[in-house]
């Protein structure tokens, strides 16, 4: 089942290939005039493997999709302006499809997207410099990682990190990135 996003939400660039991220092979024709957001084409998200989905409120049939997303996740593969999904489902009453619906919007306000382990995070509003400040766990943000240039502030949750040092920050030419690495 498709979990929407809209264009202001895709990443934006200057370039397509600026776009996607694998298994994404290319964004959408009209990406670099369309997208305005920060999530790729390819991007993959999932439900927190500790989130109770049996305390949610979900119908039989959203805990079902609730498990696959936990399990499996989903990616973001299309814009889907003018394209056409064909799914066949049987023996499912239209109240279990309206079911599906409702829960579809518990589901995507759980979502997290899953960076791949070699991932890097630009942060666009944050400069790099000597004032350049990294902090995890930051104590005002909780499980967060907190990243300041002295005027901009940007946190990112971050889950299944025990420590800051698996972190590095350097500039990209122009601002910060963040990335992974092991061992720092």
């Amino acid at each position: 089942m498709p979990i929407e996003l809209d264009d202001a939400q895709l990443k934006a660039g200057t370039v397509q290939t600026d776009q996607f991220i694998a298994p994404a092979v290319s964004a959408d024709a009209d990406s670099i005039a369309m997208y305005g957001g920060t999530i790729p084409m390819g991007a993959h998200f999932a439900l927190r493997p500790d989130l109770d989905i049996s305390q949610a409120g979900l119908t039989p049939e959203g805990q079902a999709l609730a498990k696959a997303y936990q399990k499996y996740g989903g990616y973001v593969v299309d814009a889907a302006g003018f394209t056409t999904s064909l799914a066949m489902v049987t023996g499912a009453t239209a109240q279990q499809i309206n079911n599906l619906h409702t829960d579809a919007a518990w589901i995507r306000s759980n979502l997290v997207m899953i960076l791949p382990a070699a991932a890097t995070v630009t942060f666009d509003d944050i400069s790099f410099g000597n004032s350049t400040t990294a902090a995890y766990p930051d104590t005002a943000t909780g499980d967060k990682l907190m990243l300041s240039d002295g005027t901009n502030t940007a946190s990112i949750a971050l889950l299944g990190v025990s420590s800051g040092s698996a972190f590095a920050i350097a500039s990209d030419g122009s601002n910060l990135t963040s990335s992974p690495c092991w061992p720092c």
